[in-house]
């Protein structure tokens, strides 16, 4: 089990994260297998700039996607793929709620962790 580590926030409109190519286009309403692709990226560019150590297992990122919609994913390994959407917190571009989760709906789908996010 992962408890939470911390919260980082990336606003992928902004540079460096707008340069990172699988977050551009990219919004809520975009299937969870974009989502992750982009999440993934996003969270590679943050080490990038901050350091490898600098996202450690459990931390939560909330994203703000070029297009304004946010949602929060959390790490949930160190391998790739390891940034998974938080069903539930995902937000239109003027803060409402996506309605069914944008795709994410029930567990995180993580087959070699189990995480709590409180």
């Amino acid at each position: 089990m992962i408890a939470v580590a911390g919260t980082i926030a990336i606003d992928a409109g902004k540079l460096p994260y707008s340069e990172v190519a699988p977050a551009q286009g990219v919004g809520v309403f975009d299937i969870d297998a974009v989502r992750q692709a982009a999440l993934t990226g996003l969270t590679g560019m943050y080490k990038a700039v901050h350091g490898s150590n600098s996202i450690p297992l459990g931390t939560v990122v909330e994203v703000t996607y070029a297009d304004g919609t946010k949602e929060k994913a959390v790490v949930s390994c160190l391998g790739s793929a390891c940034v998974v959407p938080i069903p539930g917190t995902q937000k239109t571009s003027s803060g409402g709620s996506v309605s069914g989760g944008g795709g994410g709906g029930g567990n995180i789908n993580c087959p070699r962790c189990t995480v709590t996010v409180g």
